[in-house]
């Protein structure tokens, strides 16, 4: 009996592993840049938290215009 209910446990894992990957995949956080230029730490913050409840921000370089920096917003993906 033990031999046999060991690989069950087995494949029984992997087959439950196998199935929440699609869903750990998803729970990827969106982003969306709420201006260009002239972030400020609190003013981010403040924005981000206005317009997504469970929100971070960080303030980044903006490639587009070099000496400024953006704000970012990072959100939980909406679910489809």
């Amino acid at each position: 009996m033990a031999k046999f209910c060991c690989p069950l446990l087995f494949l029984l894992l992997v087959l439950s592993v196998a199935l929440m990957m699609p869903e750990a995949a998803q729970a990827s956080p969106c982003h969306e840049r709420l201006y260009e230029t002239g972030c400020e730490a609190s003013a981010c913050r403040k924005q981000c938290e206005e317009k997504y409840s469970t929100s971070t921000f960080e303030c980044v370089p903006n490639p587009l215009h070099p000496p400024h920096v953006a704000c970012l917003c990072f959100f939980d993906c909406p679910k489809n």
